[in-house]
């Protein structure tokens, strides 16, 4: 027992990192903005979300384990400076932050991690297995564990936090499939590869070396306000926060939202190709479909009858669809069908098909049905609030009033300018705008910001811009105007050029050499690749949505690439490989799969750690961190 214990100590540290990153695997890394500085946080914590603690130990240990990941990467110890510069530490925090955040969620949801969950996770991990898969024991397992600088409740708390991500994540995201459409063109991006030539016209080649004296003075007059200081505007602004955990909802404001609509259903098929005669097709399919309904076996049906290869074999199973992957005629049957019902016979392109329902998934459960039950009270309720405001100031009073009377403050901004958000608040720069639309004394209308603030603001005072000569600033006026002109020209180039290769009979060669263009000629690449075309079209995400979906010898139009505006044409496209296809298709679904879920896993994490943050849920101890990685 005591080689055993040993053996797994040399591994147990990969275990673990094995537990930790199944735990934040697919989550994003978020950095925290405008931490608190530490108000509310106990002596010993480093950070707190909701009611859990992030101590001291916790962080150090999770830096550390970072840092040792580090060192079998780099082959080396990283340097402090390194560590600086990549801010592992606030990497290192934020990871905790978010894995708390989740588990925070998690609760809110009715998702918990019970003792025998979590037991059942330790003695699923073979570092805690003896040579016949048993468990090795409490006493063997704590002293792991303590070795690892955990205690026995931080450790598993740890599992408990993965058991609620993955719960999480699973009822959010197990409907989400990738379409055979969306599979197919996966394919295509990774494997098609295409080639062509382009001409390419140099903005910055193309600038005027020598501006005429009258040409300059009309530029500046015409952009005058572009080179002169910008008014700025100071105002006051009130904030109506709309606050979903403060409210009470009744069972019939969820039963509302909750939406019973399949969302998604899993269905089970015998496909009869329309073939040489497409109503002996349709007999067959009505004969099949009276047998199923007669109460013979679907899957024995589909395993004699169907022509879809991949389902038949499976009894007809092809899964859960949503809405849209499928075409209309098939849809319209399979997603008015109840667990267990067949449907009459759906034509489609492929032919007809005898439909069954299996499986169905709503759209919405009923936690998120609370959650946005309680949004939309929470909304109604700052929407009124904002609403007795403005009705004080129709009568007379100033915001500062008018707010005051309803247990409001507004604040003062500071002055900022056209282009500026406003100071103090999260608001978008169209809030901003708004108050420079204002007249003296003015105030903007309610402006509602995502789904969490309401914002008012008054114009409280107005500084105007300052005056500039074109002496005090020719040199900047000249580089614009050089700028300007050197893009207008290589458009306007590019565009002949196109123009000319289109007009018929035309050839890309030819109308290159007559003007005395060089033609460059690529290599093949793939839609999907990462990497560079060459230095002049580098990524070109914009030519790859052209070039790929055009035949061979079509020209695209005038694309702005960099300094650059290209004409390409296209060569070449690489021949596909349906075998390939085919070996291939389930591996991309999954991936594709896999990484949609975590696209939209990702996302939800984002609104969670977003909704903390405006509720004051998630606070950083800045001064302490900054300690404990000086």
């Amino acid at each position: 027992m005591l080689q055993l214990f040993r053996e797994k100590r040399k591994n147990l540290k990969w275990v673990l990192w094995f537990v930790i990153l199944a735990l934040s695997g697919s989550m994003l890394l978020f950095f925290v903005a405008d931490p608190t500085g530490g108000q509310g946080l106990a002596m010993g914590d480093v950070a707190r979300v909701g009611d859990s603690r992030i101590s001291v130990n916790e962080f150090r240990r999770a830096y550390s384990n970072m840092i040792d990941r580090l060192r079998q990467q780099m082959g080396r110890t990283p340097e402090r400076d390194f560590l600086k510069q990549l801010q592992i530490d606030r990497q290192v925090l934020n990871q905790l932050v978010s894995d708390y955040a989740i588990s925070d969620e998690a609760v809110r949801l009715g998702l918990t991690a019970s003792p025998e969950e979590i037991f059942q996770e330790i003695r699923s991990y073979p570092a805690f297995q003896d040579e016949n898969q048993r468990f090795i024991g409490m006493e063997l397992y704590r002293d792991f564990v303590v070795r690892l600088n955990y205690t026995l409740p931080e450790f598993e708390g740890l599992l408990g936090r993965m058991i609620q991500a993955r719960k999480l994540r699973r009822m959010l995201t197990d409907t989400i499939e990738a379409s055979d459409s969306d599979v197919r063109q996966e394919f295509l991006d990774q494997n098609l590869e295409v080639k062509g030539r382009y001409v390419a016209f140099s903005s910055e080649l193309l600038q005027p070396e020598i501006v005429a004296k009258e040409d300059l003075e009309a530029y500046f007059e015409e952009n005058k306000l572009r080179f002169q200081g910008s008014e700025k505007r100071q105002a006051k602004v009130l904030t109506v926060e709309v606050k979903p955990t403060d409210v009470e909802v009744s069972q019939a404001d969820i039963e509302a939202l909750a939406d019973e609509t399949p969302d998604s259903v899993r269905i089970s098929q015998v496909l009869i190709p329309f073939g040489d005669d497409e109503s002996a097709a349709r007999s067959q399919a009505q004969e099949v479909l009276a047998l199923a309904k007669g109460g013979a076996d679907f899957a024995q049906l589909a395993a004699d009858h169907s022509q879809d290869d991949t389902s038949k074999a499976n009894g007809g199973d092809i899964g859960f669809i949503r809405k849209g992957d499928r075409e209309a005629t098939f849809e319209q049957i399979a997603f008015g069908l109840e667990k267990g019902q067949l449907g009459e016979i759906a034509r489609t392109s492929q032919g007809f098909h005898i439909i069954k329902v299996t499986d169905v998934q709503a759209s919405q459960n009923r936690a998120i049905a609370e959650f946005q039950a309680r949004q939309v009270k929470a909304n109604a309720e700052a929407r009124d609030l904002i609403d007795l405001v403005i009705g004080e100031l129709e009568g007379g009073a100033d915001l500062s009033t008018a707010a005051e009377r309803h247990g409001l403050t507004p604040t003062l901004t500071d002055f900022f300018g056209p282009e500026d958000t406003v100071p103090g608040t999260t608001a978008p720069l169209t809030f901003s705008q708004e108050i420079f639309a204002l007249a003296e004394g003015g105030r903007t209308k309610p402006f509602k910001h995502g789904t969490s603030r309401y914002f008012v603001a008054e114009l409280a005072a107005v500084r105007p811009p300052s005056e500039v000569s074109l002496d005090e600033v020719r040199d900047e006026v000249m580089t614009e105007y050089q700028k300007e002109k050197g893009d207008e020209l290589a458009r306007t180039s590019a565009e002949q050029f196109g123009q000319s290769v289109k007009a018929e009979g035309a050839d890309f060669l030819k109308v290159a050499q007559d003007q005395g263009l060089a033609i460059t000629s690529t290599e093949f690449f793939k839609r999907a690749a990462p990497t560079m075309i060459d230095d002049t079209l580098k990524f070109s995400p914009p030519l790859k949505d052209q070039a790929f979906e055009m035949e061979v010898g079509d020209v695209t139009t005038a694309i702005r690439i960099a300094e650059n505006y290209v004409v390409f044409q296209l060569m070449e496209k690489s021949p596909i490989d349906e075998g390939k296809f085919e070996q291939d298709r389930e591996t991309i679904r999954l991936n594709l799969t896999e990484r949609r879920r975590s696209d939209f896993f990702n996302g939800y994490v984002t609104k969670v750690r977003e909704r903390l943050d405006r509720e004051a849920k998630i606070q950083i101890n800045q001064e302490l961190l900054d300690d404990l990685t000086s």
